[in-house]
């Protein structure tokens, strides 16, 4: 009834209501959420903020709420109401202060990759990868930012734990191509020749033609290097 009356503008009665429910429910956490909202409607702007604490720093309220609490803040952003640095400090004192789960750092991460800010997103998405090793998404966005910036090493940290059984997905091969081209420019020839050759493999009969072919282009490099010409033209034919 609250929203309601909150949707059509009566204030004060909006606002009745949801002091009512929050004297005998104090953690309801639907009530808190439409109070900022009471507020934002009100232009009281030090009380929207002071709203917005008592929802994002509370321990009792859950992720999910605070989840649709920083869906609205950006939605506000998004017509300017709200500046890109102020959403940025908010998720930054929820990370440092609050335990979160990863579908939270997940908005967190989306908002700062569609403002391109993908540096500061990368850490981010380190630590969704370390609640959830198995978010191929989130590895793959980590992964096209260590091949952009040029960190070898990183690639082959990333395409590790992917490599070590058979590709689940047809895109999978392309952890195995990244890993071997890292030893490769690493020097490590012998690994990168094995990724290979493991990734060979797993070839089927849908594996694209042209990720064989880039495998076999590599190795046959990979065989001129170590001046194995019979196998590197055998690769290349």
């Amino acid at each position: 009834l609250g929203d309601l009356y909150l949707a059509h503008q009566r204030y004060p009665e909006a606002l009745q209501i949801y002091r009512e429910i929050l004297s005998e429910d104090p953690g309801n956490e639907q009530v808190m959420l439409s109070m900022t909202e009471y507020y934002d409607a009100m232009g009281d702007t030090a009380a929207y903020r002071n709203q917005v604490d008592s929802v994002l720093f509370n321990q009792m309220i859950s992720d999910e709420a605070k989840g649709q609490l920083m869906r609205q803040i950006i939605m506000k952003s998004e017509t300017g109401a709200i500046d890109t640095i102020q959403v940025v400090s908010l998720f930054d004192r929820l990370i440092a202060t609050e335990p979160i789960d990863g579908d939270l750092l997940m908005l967190y991460a989306q908002y700062l990759l569609s403002k391109n800010m993908n540096q500061k997103a990368s850490p981010v998405l380190e630590k969704i990868l370390e609640i959830d090793p198995s978010n191929s998404l989130v590895r793959r966005q980590l992964l096209s930012e260590a091949i952009r910036s040029s960190n070898s090493q990183r690639v082959v940290d990333l395409c590790i734990p992917v490599t070590e059984g058979a590709p689940e997905d047809p895109e999978d091969f392309a952890f195995y191509y990244y890993l071997a081209a890292s030893y490769y420019q690493l020097n490590n020839y012998e690994s990168a020749l094995h990724t290979i050759e493991k990734a060979l493999s797993f070839v089927a009969e849908d594996t694209k033609p042209e990720v064989i072919s880039d495998f076999y282009a590599m190795r046959g490099d990979l065989y001129h290097l170590q001046k194995k010409e019979t196998e590197a033209y055998a690769s290349y034919d």
